[in-house]
């Protein structure tokens, strides 16, 4: 049943994981603009903990956010993620 899965499954394109002591540890293809972005905004925020995922929809790589990362600075990774195109 794993195989089902997989097929709905949308890989993720980059993945950035946010640990404890500000290690931001990126795998996969994302410009250092970008990541430093992301860094940034997660740092202002505070944030010291979770996963943000880029996912390719219809031909663009949107932002998911783990349930870790408060939905208002998730929101503001968003809106940054789409204005720096």
């Amino acid at each position: 049943m794993k195989w089902i899965r997989r097929i709905f499954e949308r890989p993720a394109v980059f993945t950035v994981t946010i640990e404890p002591g500000g290690a931001h540890r990126v795998e996969g293809s994302i410009s250092p603009r970008k990541t430093q972005l992301i860094t940034d905004l997660l740092d202002e925020a505070n944030v010291s903990s979770g996963t943000i995922f880029g996912v390719r929809k219809g031909g663009r790589v949107l932002l998911e956010c783990s349930s870790a990362i408060p939905a208002n600075v998730a929101q503001r990774l968003r809106n940054v993620w789409v204005s720096e195109r």
